[in-house]
Order: C-alpha cells, then structure tokens, then sequence
C-alpha cells in the first residue's frame, strides 16, 4: 500500500483546538490522538476563550480513552451548552451527538430494542438532527462537520435498531454533503452499518468492499474507516481469517500514521479473531504490545480490560501459568483501582486457577481471598471464594483435598513451548509431602475451617429467590468439610445436613457457578 501524504497537525494547544473546530476523518483522530499524547490534563484555562468549545470536544475524547466515561459524558454535555451559549449550532450538535452515540453503543448486550432507555436515546438522536436541520444557514458554515455529525447519528440509530430514522437521516445528509469523496464515502459506510445491522449483512460487506476500491481525499480515513467495518462484520459471521486480514492492515496504518490509540483499539478487534483461530502465541505478543502502548498513554478503559482479559487466557492455554498469575495480578489491581470490580473479580480468579495449576498454592488463596472480598453482596459467589480459598490453603502443606480438574487443553502446558517446559521444571520443588500431625498443617486446617464457617454462615442466611445457587455451594462445602473431617481423623466434626441439595456439578457447572 503507498505511503499517504497527510496534513500536518500544530503543535501549539490553541492552533490544534481551532484545527479542531471543522476538522473531520483522519485529521480529526490525529488531532484527538496528539493531544491525548501531548496535552492530557491541560485545563482549559490554557486555550484562548474562543477555543474552548473545540478544547472541551478534544478534552472529552480524550477521557473517554482515558477510561473516566462520567467525565467524559460530563464535559460532551458542558461542551454542548457552551457552543448553544455562543449560538454554534455545529459544534453543540457534533458534542451531543458525540455523547448520545457514545450511550448507543455502550448498551447492554440484553437490552431489548423496545426499552425506554433505548427510546430516550432515539428521541436524543432525533433531536439532534432536528437541532441541525432547523438551522441550515449554520450548517452552510460547516458543512463538513454538519454531514460527518449527521453520518455518526445514523450510526447511534443502527446501534439501537432505529433503521427507519437512519435511513431518513442519512437522505438528509446526501443532500447538504459537499463535493467531497471522502465525506460522501463516509455516508455510504453509514448505509452499509445500516444494511448490517438490519440483517443484510452479506449485502452490506459487498457495499464495504466496493466502498473500498474507491478513490479518496482522505484516503486513511477511507481505509482504516471501511476496513474497520469489514472486520468486525466478517468476525460477526465467522469470517475470521478475512477479519483479521483486515483488522491486521487497519493496526499497522493507524500505528504508522501515528495514531497509536485508534491503533490499541485495533489490534483489540483483531486478537478477537486470532482466539478464534487459536493462535494463542501471536494474541499473547500482540495484547502485550496493544497493552505497553495503552498504559505509555495512560490508557484504563474497557479495551485495556478486554486485553488484560485475553492475555491471561491466551498465556494460561499455553500453559504459562507463572506469567498468568502475573499478569493478572497486575491487572486485577489496576481494574480494582479503577473501581471496576467485576472486572477485578474476573481476573484474580483467573489468577488463581493459574496458580493452582502451576502448584502455587499459597498465591491461589491470596488471590482467591481477593475475590471473596470484592464479591461482597452476592451471597453464593462470596461463599464459593471463601470455599476455594480454603482448599488452596490446605494445598500448600500439601494436602489434596477433592478438586474437579480443569479440562487438559486448558491448564496442561505445549509439550513444544519452550516457556511452560521451564515453568515445569521451575515449579517442581513446590511439591510438598503432607504430614497431617504437622504443625503447618493443623495452622491450615485450622485456618480452612474458619473460613469454611464463614462461608457457611453467608450460606445460612440466603435470600429465598438464590436458595437454588446456595443449594449447590453447600453440596460442594460438604464435600469439602466431610474430607476436612476424614484427613483429621474427627468422627465428630459437624456436618451440615444437605439432602435437598443436588450433588456436585461437573467442571463446566463450576465455572458457571
């Protein structure tokens, strides 16, 4: 592919902002990703007044990759009120629409189409357009960013399945686009995430894939834009070597052009391809790099989660376990820090499955402990920690107490990697013959028991509509407690009568529960 001839993009804060003002496609994500890079927490205070729409427009941008969504919506609103005060019509449409699409996407997986979140997000869509509709003689101003504010609205109205105001909306687009290939090849992309996301995907990867051969101004946006589109549509059906192939091209433009964060985001999409190809080796180099790069600029937001995610996994398959446990110690703390506690609870329990297999078992109860922590409130998950917890204590003097397996493909290491055979052979002094007279291990069952009481106790007082999760933590405490019981020699050891409860699941039930 040639090289691209690009616009240059300023250097000084105040010069960015007014590039900002009108600026669309690629120039548009070179100015958000240079002020990501060069002025992160420049306040507003140091632009000139007349800047300080545009400012607020890149500031919100940037903390939205910064992982602050509340901040983020916050200032896209401030932005909006501000640009209505100094009668910008264009700017206050393209932060709302910025703000309500953002919303668009960020909704639930189960959330159905007919909900009133959704129907609130439409109405806000609509409004928008109207807002540009009634003023044409401002869009007459800014025609570029008024047809590229109109061609992200029909996005948000895909996203929630609204196709009949996107379609209305992008008509009205067609008619104010000013003779630009690149902006018209953007609302044809907008009628391609339409046909999409009604069904006709077929139809529409053929549209994206004649959109492609077309000839641009703008020909980074066209390419990194359409191939985005292609990928994730091909991941959608299960095209995943053509996915990938696209996604691979869109990373390399984007780390060549100097848009590093567009280019994490990327190379996201694309590892969600090659786990479905089980190149476990290439997902583990390439998250790693995704990962370097997002943390130089301070990047901690869903897309490092989701590569924090992969990574662990992607090194446990391998059968690397010590570098698991690492890293998801690493990440869980960062995501707790950040306040993402499901996310936290996620990856210190793939920690701790990692260092069970490993044999490290005191690093499994630490991170096992973590979770039961962080899963305060839920009742069963909290008790099924505390249980694990308690198992792994008693595995560091060596004591084996009844565990489901993990399946082979999933913890046993590639007889070929050169990393899980030294892992291997690393871990071997951590076998432990057990002496159940032993100090150490009376402190381990002592300490086993305390915690099995407490998870007891969060058993025993159950809210009636999770009796049924409860019934099945309490077969697996007595399973766990009836061995307990045996190791010690105890006759006596109360058990906890539990003749409703099903018996013990199976390994994917565990990993359910």
């Amino acid at each position: 592919m040639q090289r691209f001839t690009l616009p240059p993009v300023p250097d000084s804060l105040d010069e960015l902002c007014e590039a900002y003002t009108d600026a669309t496609g690629s120039y548009a994500w070179r100015l958000a990703d240079r002020m990501l890079q060069a002025f992160p927490n420049t306040p507003l205070s140091a632009v000139a007044p007349r800047h300080a729409i545009s400012f607020l427009r890149l500031r919100a941008t940037i903390l939205d990759a910064l992982g602050d969504v509340s901040a983020c919506r916050a200032i896209f609103k401030f932005a909006a009120t501000q640009a209505a005060g100094a009668g910008d019509i264009v700017s206050q449409a393209a932060a709302l629409a910025q703000l309500h699409v953002d919303r668009s996407f960020r909704l639930d997986d189960d959330t159905e189409h007919g909900s009133p979140f959704v129907g609130d997000i439409r109405q806000d869509l609509r409004d928008i357009v109207n807002l540009l509709l009634d003023n044409p003689a401002a869009m007459a101003q800014n025609p570029d960013l008024s047809t590229a504010t109109l061609a992200h609205l029909v996005h948000g109205f895909a996203l929630i399945g609204a196709n009949a105001d996107g379609r209305e909306t992008l008509d009205q687009a067609r008619v104010i686009c000013p003779e630009k290939e690149s902006l018209k090849a953007s609302l044809d992309l907008a009628d391609a995430v339409l046909l999409a996301c009604c069904g006709q995907i077929d139809e529409a990867l053929e549209f994206g894939e004649l959109i492609l051969g077309r000839d641009s101004e703008d020909p980074l946006a066209l390419q990194v834009e359409v191939r985005e589109f292609l990928g994730t549509w091909y991941r959608a059906i299960g095209r995943h070597v053509d996915a990938a192939n696209h996604l691979r091209i869109v990373t390399d433009l984007c780390r060549d052009y100097d848009l590093p964060y567009m280019a994490v985001i990327a190379a996201m999409e694309q590892i969600s391809s090659l786990v479905e190809l089980n190149k476990s080796e290439i997902v583990v180099d390439f998250a790693s790099w995704a990962l370097d790069v997002a943390h130089d600029l301070g990047i901690n937001n869903e897309v490092v989660r989701t590569l924090d995610i992969v990574l662990v996994q992607s090194l446990a398959s391998l059968g690397r376990h010590i570098q698991a446990v690492n890293c998801a110690e690493i990440a869980g703390t960062r995501a707790r820090e950040h306040g993402d506690v499901d996310t936290a609870i996620v990856l210190f329990e793939m920690g701790a499955k990692s260092a069970r297999a490993s044999g490290d078992q005191a690093r499994a109860a630490n991170l096992y402990g973590f979770c039961a922590e962080l899963a305060g409130g839920e009742i069963s998950l909290q008790a099924r920690f505390l249980r694990k917890e308690s198992a792994a204590i008693l595995e560091t003097v060596g004591l084996k107490p009844p565990r489901r397996e993990l399946p082979e493909d999933s913890c046993a290491p590639f007889p070929d990697d050169p990393a899980a055979r030294l892992e291997a052979e690393t871990l071997q002094h951590l076998e432990i013959t057990p002496d159940v007279k032993s100090i150490e291990a009376r402190t381990a069952l002592s300490l086993a028991k305390d915690l099995l009481e407490e998870a007891l106790s969060l058993l025993m007082s159950t809210p009636e509509g999770e009796r049924e999760l409860a019934a099945q933590e309490l077969a697996k405490w007595n399973e766990l407690r009836t061995w307990m019981a045996s190791v010690e020699g105890d006759a006596d050891t109360s058990i906890v009568p539990n003749e409703s409860a099903p018996p013990p699941s199976d390994s994917s039930e565990e990993e359910k529960a």
